[in-house]
């Protein structure tokens, strides 16, 4: 029995969606798996532009100034307002992505007008051995123009240079706890600071250009110079040197520090470090050079960033300290540094 004429149309028509369904799959299909092979491109799957050879090294941007700020700021937010931490918030924090050898901390500035006020403080800590307050102390007393500064040098030059500032100190301004205040030029450019205190019998009104002594020779030759007898040669007058030094990173509203007593093989990787958050590489390398120099020679203790100061510890010597650890020093010595002043404590 043949179809009705009805049922052909209805078949035709079923095979025609039928033949039209498979052509639009065929046609789709190809393209839609290489949709799901591909990747979306962003920001951290995108190539690395190539740089010119000897081009600025430029930072990613989770490095950049806007961004670290930003996320500073979030972390005051989390536990209050600038106005309510008016005398913390300046304490220091561990910088996460540099290397842990080089001991980077960083802590916040209070900007005003493109400028911001950076204190200085000295702390004295007390030990059962000569420290550089008393080293320090005893050049002063054997001075015949006794001239400390403290001083914030600039250690680039160009855009990220500025103007040097300078504190004339007395004795007893490094063991008493004083305080002396700079003002740090902030800004968009990264700018490498030194923080001196030095000799300037010269009147130089600068610790950059002075000689770096380690302050354990210092100290012997003002031991023999104190101790020298009528009949023996004068060995003269202390000469203008640098006793204290710290390398500062200004970053925007940001003030970094390191560990001055960071191992020699972790220079290279300071170096490294500041190259990343400065565009001058070349001088973020010389920077990095000098203060292994610098610190090589001179062993200063690391400074603290804490409630808007940056803490300056110039040991001290004191008679208790070795008493509480039955450590009992040679006589000549032990009288030598209690003449020099060694117990004396910072004013509280």
């Amino acid at each position: 029995m043949q179809p009705s004429v009805r049922a052909m149309n209805f078949r035709d028509k079923n095979l025609q969606n039928l033949l039209l369904l498979i052509v639009v799959v065929v046609a789709v299909l190809p393209a839609a798996l290489r949709i799901g092979k591909e990747k979306p491109t962003t920001a951290a799957s995108a190539p690395a532009a190539p740089q010119e050879p000897g081009s600025p090294v430029v930072a990613p941007a989770s490095q950049q100034p806007q961004e670290r700020r930003v996320r500073a700021e979030q972390v005051f937010r989390v536990k209050g307002s600038r106005d309510a931490l008016s005398a913390d918030w300046m304490t220091e924090q561990v910088v996460t992505e540099a290397p842990e050898s080089i001991g980077a901390k960083w802590a916040m500035l209070e900007p005003q007008a493109g400028k911001a006020a950076l204190q200085v403080q000295f702390t004295n800590k007390a030990r059962c051995m000569e420290g550089d307050a008393d080293i320090i102390r005893e050049e002063l007393r054997q001075s015949p123009h006794p001239n400390l500064i403290l001083t914030f040098e600039s250690l680039g030059t160009g855009a990220g240079s500025f103007e040097r500032q300078v504190h004339h100190l007395a004795a007893t301004d490094v063991v008493a706890g004083r305080s002396f205040t700079f003002t740090v030029p902030l800004g968009d450019v990264a700018r490498h600071a030194g923080l001196f205190l030095c000799l300037d019998t010269a009147e130089e009104g600068s610790c950059l250009s002075k000689p770096v002594t380690d302050l354990a020779a210092v100290s012997l030759r003002n031991l023999k110079r104190a101790r020298r007898r009528p009949s023996e040669p004068d060995p003269g007058a202390p000469r203008d040197k640098t006793y204290y030094f710290q390398y500062l990173f200004l970053d925007t509203e940001q003030v970094l520090s390191f560990n001055s007593l960071m191992d020699e093989g972790a220079y290279p990787e300071l170096a490294t470090f500041l190259t990343t958050r400065a565009v001058h590489t070349a001088l973020a390398r010389d920077v990095a050079e000098y203060t292994r120099r610098v610190n090589g020679t001179l062993r200063s203790l690391p400074v603290q960033l804490t409630r808007r100061a940056v803490v300056i510890n110039l040991p001290r010597y004191d008679r208790a300290k070795c008493e509480e650890k039955g450590i009992t020093l040679p006589p000549a010595l032990r009288e030598a540094i209690e003449k020099r002043g060694g117990t004396i404590r910072p004013r509280t």
